[in-house]
């Protein structure tokens, strides 16, 4: 799905979940951490789905005993989103659930381009000077990394509190 908005922004989800500003040069996909294992496994499991009567974007699937559920909204005015995860627990155990998000360099059509990310101390990361995410609660770890380390969800698993990247290559 490719939505514009306006100065010529446009946003795209894919099948994979793969959330992305084409025209900025990076996305957001978000993983579900498998403690158990030490490994993270895809959030979107299904195709989501688009309500047409405004820029909505629904998903539901189950990770196990785990139903996840997300929501993406935007406002078509000012060009913000909020992006909504919710988590229904089907087991008698009780179970942490651990979200990992990552901004990375790519975008539907391929590799895209970031120069620099850093977190701030007001719970939201820049991205390439010009790009915000704010976060609703403080991250517990936060990892930035150049992509000759490795797959970020791989690299999270290992380092903590690394604040800020930048790519010598862009």
């Amino acid at each position: 799905y490719y939505f514009p908005f306006k100065n010529n922004v446009l946003f795209s989800v894919g099948s994979d979940g793969l959330m992305s500003f084409p025209n900025h040069g990076w996305g957001i996909q978000i993983h579900v951490k498998n403690s158990s294992k030490n490994t993270t496994e895809p959030f979107f499991k299904e195709y989501p789905t688009i309500n047409c009567n405004a820029p909505f974007i629904e998903s539901s699937q189950k990770i196990n005993d785990l139903i996840c559920k997300s929501s993406l909204c935007f406002d078509d005015k000012s060009t913000t989103g909020e992006l909504s995860l919710s988590f229904q627990n089907k087991n008698v155990k009780s179970r942490k659930i651990t979200i990992c998000i990552a901004i990375i360099p790519y975008v539907q059509e391929g590799i895209g381009a970031i120069k620099e990310i850093q977190y701030l101390s007001n719970d939201s990361f820049l991205i390439n000077d010009s790009s915000r995410i704010q976060f609703e609660q403080s991250p517990t770890n936060i990892v930035c990394s150049e992509f000759s380390n490795g797959d970020i969800f791989n690299v999270s698993l290992n380092w903590d509190m690394v604040l800020s990247a930048k790519c010598n290559d862009f």
